[in-house]
């Protein structure tokens, strides 16, 4: 069986974002780059997720990672579970990093 996906939202997209705050807060330039990549047993898609954020206040500058995968399953013939799976790395200028992991979970009934 064959799952047809809708590729609108696997895409290249590029989202660029400027934020400015007042003097007593950070500056951010956040740029959001997506690109589509898929396994070879087309059960497997996703995109990397990349963010760059610089706080002009704190002279710090950091970057988010995120690299999701939808992974889909196969219940029934019209229906699927796909589960979204996101891992977010941040390093800071600090040599501070932390990761963090969550996993959302939904279906689709066609």
């Amino acid at each position: 069986m064959e799952l047809e996906i809708n590729d609108k939202d696997f895409k290249m997209e590029q989202v660029s974002n400027v934020r400015a705050y007042n003097r007593q807060q950070s500056s951010m330039n956040q740029t959001k780059l997506c690109a589509k990549f898929q396994t070879f047993s087309r059960h497997i898609q996703g995109c990397v997720y990349l963010y760059m954020c610089v706080h002009t206040h704190t002279h710090t500058m950091y970057i988010y990672r995120y690299v999701c995968v939808r992974i889909y399953i196969y219940i029934h013939t019209y229906i699927y579970i796909c589960t979204y799976v996101c891992m977010h790395v941040c390093m800071y200028v600090y040599i501070h990093t932390y990761i963090c992991t969550y996993i959302y979970i939904y279906m689709y009934i066609y």
